[in-house]
């Protein structure tokens, strides 16, 4: 029955009433978002505004540089090049009497940072000689001093040179010119690593690392260290996908700015404007009272006109009134109280002399009373009086009287 409700036509009109009503709601709200677009204050509030989204996407990219900085250790990878020197035979000509070994001094903070885990790597290029294929297996060692060249640490690792695999060889074949005009190389290469494990003591840092290859045959070209910094999960992150992290980090940062601003806006924005509508509303209500003022003016003539005429019809009403209670006022001394019993006795109507004369002295001048009945009376009916001024003089020496218990007298209009 509900659903049925809607087809009856007060159904209908209920329908049509909230539809014209829902129409008429949106546009209000238009018409007060058009003001609040267009008002002086909501323009320079939305330039305030966009200077403020500027500045806060400048804070946002300072944010993700503050946490790098904060999270990340200021030596993160490092290639430092050995000099390998070995100490010559006297007594043999091109002969090599001790091992290669490279001393490397090393800075505060400038190769490690405090409270870091860091992995060390040797590289080493070999010459391209027939002796570099024969070396076998030999150990590469480096040693950590502190403060006053004490021995910490020293790492060690065996390795050896392999040979170049079938992929190489390929490759060396397919590209044959460049390998002749010496783009590609047959010299061996080998990364030594020596541990991941190298924890830097901020209270004795290391001052000096000491490097050996402990064979004494190997002709190495080239010898570099590389430190690379350990991290968990969210320095890898931070240092190795800085795109990702930045964005990661800006955009909510950014985002929690802007609604800020937005907040705080949009209720000083809807208060200056709602201030400034009722200033409006006031200066409108204004102009409306001083328009009625003119136009009340123009037409005083015409109010003062009007003025006399409902005085003029006061007084008019006021006589009026005051000649009805006349007459009425009249009309009650010439017929006797109703207020008079109709069951009284006739000694109790008739009235004494006294009366008898004042009554005479209020009857109107105009009023005709035969000379055979001044003894009649008060009570007599006015009726019966008019009617014996049309009797002869022999019909007027009896008037008949009312009787006992009768209706009375009645008033005459």
């Amino acid at each position: 029955s509900s659903f049925l409700y809607w087809f009856w036509p007060a159904g209908l009109l209920t329908m049509i009433g909230r539809i014209l009503s829902f129409i008429d709601d949106i546009r209000r709200v238009v018409t007060d978002f058009t003001l609040l677009l267009t008002s002086p204050t909501s323009i320079m509030a939305a330039l305030g505004l966009l200077m403020q989204f500027v500045a806060a996407a400048l804070l946002a990219v300072i944010v993700p540089f503050t946490v790098r900085s904060f999270m990340l250790p200021s030596s993160i990878e490092s290639t430092v090049p050995l000099n390998l020197v070995f100490d010559a035979c006297e007594d043999q000509m091109h002969a090599i009497c001790s091992f290669p070994t490279a001393t490397l001094d090393v800075h505060e903070n400038t190769l490690f940072s405090p409270n870091v885990y860091y992995a060390l790597t040797i590289k080493l290029q070999f010459a391209e000689v027939e002796s570099s294929k024969k070396l076998g297996l030999f150990q590469n060692v480096i040693r950590v001093y502190g403060d006053d060249d004490i021995l910490m640490r020293e790492y060690s690792r065996t390795s050896y040179i392999r040979e170049p695999s079938i992929f190489k060889k390929a490759t060396w074949l397919f590209f044959l010119p460049l390998y002749v005009v010496g783009f590609f190389t047959t010299a061996a290469q080998l990364d030594v690593p020596l541990t991941t494990e190298h924890y830097e003591n901020p209270s004795n840092p290391t001052s000096r690392l000491f490097f050996q290859l402990q064979n004494r045959f190997a002709e190495v070209e080239t010898a570099e260290l590389a430190v690379t910094a350990q991290f968990g999960l969210v320095r890898h992150l931070l240092y190795y996908y800085p795109v990702s992290t930045f964005s990661a980090m800006w955009l909510p940062t950014f985002l929690i700015l802007s609604l800020l601003l937005f907040l705080n806006w949009g209720m000083r924005v809807t208060r200056e404007v709602s201030e400034e509508m009722g200033s409006k509303r006031e200066q409108r209500r204004r102009a409306s009272v001083t328009s009625s003022a003119s136009i009340s003016e123009l037409d005083g003539v015409d109010q003062k006109r009007e003025v006399e005429r409902r005085k003029e019809r006061k007084a008019v009403d006021r006589k009026t009134d005051v000649i009805v209670e006349e007459v009425e006022r009249e009309d009650s001394q010439l017929t006797p109280s109703s207020s008079r019993s109709s069951t009284s006795s006739f000694d109790d109507a008739q009235p004494t002399e006294g009366e008898g004369l004042r009554r005479d002295k209020q009857k109107a001048p105009d009023e005709f009373i035969p000379d055979n009945v001044e003894e009649l009376p008060e009570c007599v009916p006015p009726f019966l009086i008019d009617g014996l001024t049309s009797l002869g003089p022999d019909e007027q020496t009896t008037v008949p009287l009312p009787e006992y218990g009768s209706d009375g007298p009645r008033k005459r209009r």
